[in-house]
């Protein structure tokens, strides 16, 4: 999203996915709160092992991430609507986002138009049943074909 907001005509279209947010007000009270106590755990660090140049700093990760998420500011509705790329915003129904937050971005990046009577809007949006922040990465499949239709799909006039 920053460099589609800094570097537009580098950013042909935009995929956001797993917890889309434009503010922090976006992310569950319930989520900033627990982040406080979070803990690598098995899957994290089957992936991490696999992945990283020093399976040791393992532990560095949480801390980070924490770090990284109380700083966000966010961006501003103006700052949202100036993204000229099609997007598309990927969520699970009970991901970290609040899914109104994420709606109220699609329809400020262009979405929730009737498509039938003014055409595919520039945003789309997805949102997986049953599917949490992390249990996305289990539905790569549908996410793959999804993302690959969306890059493949002629650009809106």
């Amino acid at each position: 999203m920053q460099l589609a907001m800094r570097y537009p005509d580098l950013v042909r279209k935009i995929v956001f996915s797993g917890g889309p947010s434009y503010h922090p007000d976006g992310f569950y009270t319930e989520f900033l709160e627990s982040d406080k106590m979070m803990k690598p755990g098995k899957p994290w660090k089957d992936y991490y092992d696999n992945i990283a140049p020093n399976p040791s700093d393992l532990s560095v990760v949480p801390q980070k991430i924490k770090e990284m998420t109380h700083a966000w500011e966010g961006v501003s509705d103006v700052d949202l609507k100036s993204l000229k790329a099609p997007a598309l915003l990927i969520i699970g129904d009970s991901d970290i986002v609040r899914l109104d937050h994420v709606v109220d971005m699609f329809k400020i990046l262009g979405g929730g138009l009737p498509g039938d009577l003014v055409g595919i809007p520039n945003s789309q949006l997805a949102v997986f049943p049953g599917t949490t922040h992390t249990s996305l990465l289990k539905r790569a499949d549908c996410l793959i074909s999804m993302i690959m239709e969306f890059f493949d799909s002629p650009m809106p006039k």
